[in-house]
């Protein structure tokens, strides 16, 4: 090669250098308008806009999905960030009346309320920041350490939202509570891989979310605690028990108790640090003898809790006083029984979460109440969130000594409430055999269709078709076909609802089992109008429109 040619060589590799440095010199100075995220993905923040979509009418039933929420560490404040991207959809206007979504699944309860500040995309610049890449659900766990609210606030209310949402990907479970882990913490492992609390971002001012759900669907949930009327049902004519039995499955299954021997048991829920049972020994003693079962004790505090689930699948009879560990009666099989123990003074009829828990599971019920006030063991010299009176005034403290009967109140302080509900007590045993007598705990009720897990569970019968008529003089004669959506699943086990309306819209109403009726008639000259439906489980079909002239 020449001379003259090795210098233009030489010449154009100097150049490119020069090029290469000076790109790596702009690219440089202008590092603290990138961010490099764990995963190494380089994301300029000119592509940080927010955007949101919503659904729902209320705070209380919506949800909201992000792109770019970001999260203020220090102000415990979220961030919509405007930019050239940015839009808003389902947005209410006002959105702060006064929130635009709940951040737990309990209802309108004001420490849980969501609402986010809108800046410039270019707020962030210049500042370091955390990317959460993937589909995240941001809530707000309502009470940690208490296994009732963990799975009636929280657990149910993921999997039915995680179900709505993102049904086959994996999401991150983000929990901005500012709470500890708590007792229980490993339950939520369950339904995501990627948990965030705010202990993981101690280290950094700002989180920004790729994508955030916010709003848990409370779809599931039945009980409301308090805040601005007594406690209580919500109104559950409408509730989704089916949806109930996919979550106690799908449970199991996550934690690998989906196949238990079907060997009957009598299940003591015992509770070791307060409400406890004085006489544990003889109660276990004389239930063991009468039912001729075998029977367990088992407590939060002492026993791992898939074992106690292990043994609520198997037991005919579980008994407790009421607490928080009567949640997991969601595991009973139907037909089963639950007796809720309640301290001197504690009105059964005021404190029904676990009664309409079994209602909707189909588990049978019973409540017991120490009516003997010499069996009561209360506790005035602790602390007054344990049912303490000393730092009461004395003439309060005598007034709730004496009331016989807990009255109505709010959450979450009353002193008559905590008082009475952490005595101690010695349980008349034989008082509540009684009780328990009524109860066939080797014959239960029938209930496949929830004990199988069927999705007979959300079959309906398809409208009655073929009906006829024969009349006489004295009678009417009705028959009918079978729905035949019912025949195709072989199923004859139908009630028929049968509707007979005479001229001046009287109307008679039977249920039989057949496809045919007999309807005696008083005059001949009446005319009458004839409907059917049809009835499977307690799934109704459809009456036809017009009804049958006769």
């Amino acid at each position: 090669m020449c001379a003259g040619s090795m210098s233009t060589l030489t010449l154009l590799l100097f150049s490119f250098s020069q090029i290469v440095l000076l790109i790596s010199l702009i690219l440089n100075s202008w590092k603290p308008f990138l961010h490099v995220n764990n995963h190494g993905k380089t994301i300029t923040l000119g592509e940080l806009s927010s955007a949101v979509t919503c659904f729902g009418m209320s705070k209380s039933t919506r949800q909201c999905k992000f792109t770019n929420l970001c999260y203020n560490t220090l102000r415990d404040e979220y961030l919509f960030l405007h930019g050239a991207n940015s839009s808003m959809f389902g947005v209410p206007t006002p959105r702060n009346d006064p929130a635009l979504v709940d951040l737990s699944g309990v209802d309108d309860h004001n420490a849980k309320y969501f609402s986010y500040t809108d800046v410039p995309s270019s707020y962030l610049f210049n500042k370091k920041y955390l990317f959460v890449e993937g589909n995240s659900i941001i809530f707000h766990r309502f009470n940690p350490e208490n296994l009732m609210h963990v799975f009636h606030d929280d657990l149910m209310t993921i999997f039915y939202t995680k179900f709505l949402f993102y049904p086959h990907s994996e999401v991150n479970l983000v929990m901005t509570d500012r709470r500890d882990e708590g007792p229980y913490f490993d339950l939520y492992k369950l339904y995501s891989k990627s948990i965030y609390t705010s202990i993981n971002f101690t280290d950094t001012d700002f989180v920004c979310f790729q994508s955030a759900l916010v709003g848990l669907s409370k779809q599931l949930t039945w009980y409301q605690y308090g805040f601005k009327i007594p406690q209580g049902p919500l109104n559950n004519a409408h509730y989704s028990k089916n949806e109930l039995l996919y979550f106690k499955n799908d449970f199991l299954i996550r934690m690998n108790l989906s196949d238990i021997p079907d060997t009957k048991c009598i299940l003591l829920l015992s509770r070791t640090t307060s409400r406890k049972i004085l006489n544990e020994a003889q109660l276990l003693f004389k239930l063991s003898t009468f039912f001729r079962l075998p029977i367990y004790s088992v407590s939060l505090e002492t026993d791992p809790l898939n074992n106690i689930i292990s043994l609520i699948l198997r037991a005919s009879l579980v008994i407790s006083m009421h607490g928080a560990q009567l949640i997991l009666g969601i595991f009973m099989k139907p037909g089963a029984v639950l007796a809720e123990l309640f301290p001197y003074a504690v009105p059964p009829e005021n404190y029904t979460p676990y009664k309409t828990l079994a209602e909707l599971i189909s588990v049978r019920y019973v409540a017991w109440k120490n009516n003997n006030p010499v069996n009561s063991y209360p506790h005035e010299e602790r602390e007054p969130q344990l049912g303490g009176l000393r730092h009461l005034p004395k003439e309060l403290q005598l007034l709730i000594k004496n009331t016989t009967t807990v009255p109505p109140h709010l959450c979450c302080s009353d002193s008559y409430w905590l008082y009475r509900i952490y005595q101690d007590t010695v349980v008349d045993v034989d008082d509540l055999l009684q009780h328990l007598k009524q109860f066939d705990l080797f014959n239960q009720n029938d209930h496949e269709c929830l004990s199988n897990f069927s999705l007979f569970c959300a079959i309906y019968p398809s409208e009655v078709t073929n009906i006829t008529c024969r009349r006489d003089s004295d009678r009417i004669e009705i028959f009918w076909d079978i729905p035949w959506n019912m025949i195709t699943f072989g199923e004859t086990r139908i009630l028929y609802e049968v509707f007979i309306k005479d001229s001046f819209n009287s109307i008679v109403k039977f249920l039989t089992k057949e496809t045919s009726l007999v309807y005696t008639i008083s005059t001949e000259s009446l005319d009458y109008s004839i409907f059917i439906r049809s009835i499977f489980y307690k799934n109704y079909g459809s009456f036809s429109f017009t009804g049958l002239k006769c």
